[in-house]
């Protein structure tokens, strides 16, 4: 139970924490650019924000809307090639969503402790091995965690990973089959580290902002420390 709290607020001192060999985003090394629904850049070595939700986290009316504003706006810009594009893609559409992501939307099957905790575990799993995790918190229909994953591993197949997993067990601690997790998620490289803090502070102040009561949610850190 290191490093976890459950449904707890964070004081905010531990805001300056920094993950550890943390790299800011650097214009004069490769970026890999894919896109699928969204656009994602990886560039090895740097440090990410990552969001991925529950299949019923958003109203399907909410979602139609929120895609065909962004595919819009993907068709005004084809190349996402500067970061200030992906910036502003972020800010537009990212703020959006998290905002649907907050009210609660769905079963919110995360709240359930047994849930949560399983989500929980993966995050840990292979937190100095494959990745390096710093802080995460768990809400009631969505995940977001700051990870850097090490040489060689991708962040796709982490995040394929974290879900593919998860699904398995989530289904068979309810009983269930079916779909647990939109297939896409939301990855952002931290430019630097005053976004790093800022992401930290994000992570941290989510449950309060979002109004939940203690124990429907898990904020954590994995082994990253101060350098």
């Amino acid at each position: 139970m290191d490093n976890l709290r459950r449904g707890a607020d964070v004081p905010s001192a531990l805001s300056i924490l920094h993950l550890q060999g943390f790299q800011p985003f650097n214009d004069n090394v490769a970026v890999l650019k894919t896109r699928r629904r969204l656009p994602h850049w990886q560039q090895e070595g740097t440090t990410y924000f990552v969001t991925f939700r529950l299949a019923d986290s958003m109203p399907q009316e909410k979602l139609r809307e929120w895609q065909a504003e962004k595919d819009f706006w993907l068709r005004r810009h084809p190349c996402l090639l500067s970061k200030e594009l992906q910036e502003e893609f972020n800010e537009t559409f990212d703020e959006k969503l998290q905002s649907y992501l907050d009210a609660g939307y769905g079963a919110c099957i995360l709240a359930d402790p047994s849930i949560s905790w399983i989500v929980h575990e993966s995050l840990r799993h292979f937190d100095g091995v494959r990745y390096e995790l710093g802080w995460f918190v768990i809400m009631p229909n969505h995940v977001h965690a700051l990870v850097r994953p090490q040489a060689r591993y991708d962040l796709s197949k982490i995040l394929q990973g974290w879900k593919g997993y998860t699904s398995k067990e989530i289904n068979r601690e309810l009983k269930k089959t079916g779909t647990v997790w939109l297939d896409e998620s939301f990855d952002h490289i931290v430019p630097d580290r005053e976004s790093l803090r800022a992401f930290e502070d994000y992570i941290q102040q989510n449950p309060k902002r979002a109004g939940l009561r203690q124990g429907t949610y898990v904020l954590g850190r994995g082994k990253a420390r101060l350098e």
